[in-house]
């Protein structure tokens, strides 16, 4: 017989199984949005128990198998350690006015030089740490359940803040990468895994120096930082002034209606 495995299952303990459950999340979190700001009917949601809190999936068949593909694009981007930030677009179908984002800052998650060599080779103290710490690298299953249990708490009660989507227009959502500066765009390959991503048009900075910052087009609804182990990952939400009509936000971030 084999020897048996030395590997505690309660501990993340190899870039392997970091980037596993980080992929679980980030489905579970782009389901869940979709619930929450209301992309498709309630009874098109199943509830679900993950990390021991009540969420929602999708029960559409093409809905699960596009999440699904795309977060398998965002995994094969991750292990080449070119993503910045994930994100959950949610736009006008009619016009394309991108009206929430709900970002996912995945720029300070480890480097793994070899992915085919490194990937089951578990995470070690550096050397300048007290003796007895070899932990500290590795992430406690429980932990990471109970800070993602409160990250979902938190974006539950951030979309309750946030003004509601136009009924007057068709609204839908897209998955985003964006990647690190010094990185290798998977744009315009012949590589069929690569072929998933469409470049997006640069946003206008010019257009932002020039914003009013007394009254801002956007405002930022933070979300949560998980801070464990070698996962170090910060979650937030941007939302336009405007969704469709002419709504803005006062000095205390709570939303008012224009009048005509």
């Amino acid at each position: 017989m084999p020897p048996a495995s030395t590997t505690n299952p309660n501990l993340l303990s190899t870039p392997l199984s970091l980037h596993t459950h980080l992929l679980t999340f980030l489905r579970a979190f782009t389901h869940q949005i979709l619930y929450l700001r209301k992309i498709y009917p309630s009874e098109a949601f199943t509830p679900v128990r993950a990390y021991n809190c009540a969420i929602r999936q999708c029960r559409h068949p093409q809905v699960c198998d596009w999440i699904n593909s795309a977060i398998s694009a965002i995994g094969a981007q991750l292990r080449k350690n070119t993503v910045s930030t994930f994100s959950v677009a949610v736009f006008s179908a009619d016009t394309n006015t991108v009206f929430e984002k709900f970002v996912v800052d995945l720029g300070e998650l480890p480097l793994v030089p070899d992915w085919k060599r490194d990937a089951e080779t578990e995470f070690e103290a550096t050397e300048d740490e007290a003796e007895g710490s070899e932990l500290t690298k590795k992430i406690n299953l429980t932990d990471l359940e109970a800070l993602f249990r409160s990250l979902f708490s938190k974006l539950n009660v951030q979309c309750t803040r946030m003004k509601a989507l136009p009924t007057d227009e068709e609204c839908t959502f897209t998955i985003m990468m964006e990647v690190k500066e010094d990185a290798d765009r998977p744009v315009g390959r012949l590589d069929p895994g690569e072929r998933v991503w469409i470049a997006a048009e640069d946003e206008d900075r010019s257009a932002d120096a020039s914003e009013d910052p007394r009254h801002p087009k956007s405002r930022t609804l933070a979300v949560r930082r998980v801070d464990v182990g070698e996962l170090r990952m910060e979650v937030w939400v941007e939302e336009a002034k405007e969704k469709g009509s002419r709504a803005y936000y006062n000095d205390a971030g709570i939303e008012s209606q224009s009048s005509m």
